[in-house]
């Protein structure tokens, strides 16, 4: 339970500090905006990016445009992402002496975010901040995986990175581990952290369409019902996308009420 008690506790303290109280002062407002993008509220993540940007807060400007470019509660805008991402480089970018901003940075030139995309960049920044960044070995990860980067695609060094950066409380790097497998549960050699995540994650997805319901949140966690959990068969697993079923007529109603 290493990563999802780490992650509980952790939630559980900065909900606390905004329990009574939600933040006025521009740097706060982007951190409940990190924070409700950490669980997974993302339609209100990009409510309280938005109000950081209106203020001129510059950190923000990447984190509302990743939301805009990958359709994260709001309507993807590609177009519009590209114009707060180079706002971003222009104003915050240059101040790269966190691991944080570096971490950006590469991620701007690995997938071409408000600047032309360069592969070379990315690769050196990744490496550099990769012992001091989880989400630097993610994206190292990914690179072998898929043979991006100018890195030679080789699955066994992504699968160790993939591990590192999950020890290191990436979650999405379980996840990308799995893919590689293609399903095969049985060949998997990290059983207990995916179901542990899955479940986790679940979780997360549940409490969202309690708090906050969108169309958005609802397929989440459809598709992880749908999906089917991770070493189930037959009827169990049949069992398990039938409540797939409640949330995709969810969806249904809450579409009909746009219209």
């Amino acid at each position: 339970m290493k990563y999802t008690d780490k992650e509980h506790n952790e939630i559980l303290n900065i909900a606390l500090k905004w329990w009574n109280e939600k933040p006025t002062k521009k740097e706060d407002i982007y951190e409940y905006a990190k924070f409700q993008f950490r669980i997974k509220d993302f339609s209100e993540a990009v409510k309280w990016f938005q109000k950081a940007v209106d203020l001129k807060y510059f950190p923000a400007f990447y984190e509302y445009a990743f939301c805009l470019v990958n359709g994260l509660g709001i309507n993807e805008d590609k177009v519009k992402a590209y114009e707060y991402f180079k706002i971003y480089l222009s104003e915050e970018g240059k101040k790269a002496d966190a691991s944080e901003n570096l971490y950006k940075l590469a991620m701007c030139y690995a997938y071409g975010f408000g600047v032309v995309e360069n592969s070379y960049k990315a690769r050196k920044i990744f490496e550099c901040i990769k012992d001091v960044d989880a989400n630097a070995l993610y994206e190292m990860g990914i690179a072998y995986r898929d043979g991006r980067l100018g890195f030679k695609k080789d699955e066994l060094i992504a699968e160790k990175y993939f591990l590192k950066a999950y020890d290191n409380y990436a979650e999405d790097a379980i996840f990308a581990s799995y893919e590689m497998f293609q399903g095969q549960y049985e060949d998997y050699p990290y059983k207990s952290e995916l179901t542990e995540a899955y479940s986790y994650r679940i979780g997360q997805y549940a409490r969202v369409i309690h708090v906050n319901p969108t169309v958005q949140a609802y397929e989440f966690l459809a598709r992880m019902y749908l999906n089917g959990f991770p070493g189930d068969f037959g009827e169990s697993d049949a069992r398990f996308k039938r409540k797939a079923n409640k949330y995709l007529k969810k969806i249904e109603q809450l579409q009909s009420k746009k219209y």
